[in-house]
């Protein structure tokens, strides 16, 4: 996106669990832009498919890896898509702080698979949870009393709200190696076991910059 624009992103996950410690997940986003000269650009941006494989996983830490690939399906020359493939093989890091406190780290490098640009990308996402009533009609059998024991759904809870704040950095591998740092202040609410819904506000803090801002939408649905 050109330097100077706003854009808003509309996103769908598909989180897919094939078994305990592999899985999968789809992003299909929906991009708009507005461009100097009031012009607006919508569609679909890039699609990304990122097999996960869980390597350690305890009650307050999990160290997982994943493997984005984003295909090129949005438009490049309406600053849609990336117009080719990006590989983004990343180590994510899930730390439990306690007091419904949590820390996600990410860190991998990036390529084009096209051009050959390469870059360092990292990111932490910090969050604070609470339970709340839920929207949506549940059973009673999600009662409170089970908080010291099974933590299976411990985090899609019917009804759990959080407030996060993501920061997102890439640094070039080659060239100038210009740094972009971004952050996105967010609120997600559990609508269901497995739905979830997340809204947020990006905007950069690096000289370099995308965008002047961005808002964020997603939904996930955790299979």
């Amino acid at each position: 996106t050109q330097d100077g624009s706003d854009e808003f992103e509309v996103e769908a996950h598909l989180d897919w669990a094939l078994t305990r410690r592999l899985g999968i997940v789809f992003a299909v986003p929906l991009v708009g832009n507005q461009q100097p000269g009031n012009v607006h650009n919508v569609g679909m941006g890039d699609l990304e498919i990122a097999p996960r494989v869980m390597l350690i996983e305890r009650d307050d830490f999990i160290l997982a890896s994943n493997f984005f690939i984003t295909v090129p399906t949005g438009d490049e020359n309406r600053d849609l898509g990336a117009g080719e493939v990006t590989l983004t093989p990343l180590l994510t890091t899930w730390h439990d702080l306690g007091d419904w406190n949590t820390l996600l780290l990410n860190f991998g490098p990036e390529f084009g698979a096209e051009s050959g640009d390469a870059s360092m990308t990292y990111s932490f996402s910090l969050t604070h949870s609470w339970i709340g009533a839920s929207i949506l009609a549940q059973g009673e059998d999600d009662d409170h009393d089970e908080d010291d024991g099974d933590d299976e759904h411990e985090h899609f809870r019917p009804g759990m709200k959080t407030v996060y704040l993501e920061m997102n950095g890439e640094t070039q591998l080659d060239g100038d190696e210009q740094t972009l740092i971004e952050l996105l202040p967010g609120f997600s609410y559990v609508l269901a076991e497995s739905a979830e819904l997340r809204f947020g506000v990006l905007f950069p803090v690096s000289s370099t910059r995308r965008f002047d801002r961005q808002y964020f939408t997603s939904f996930t649905w955790v299979y």
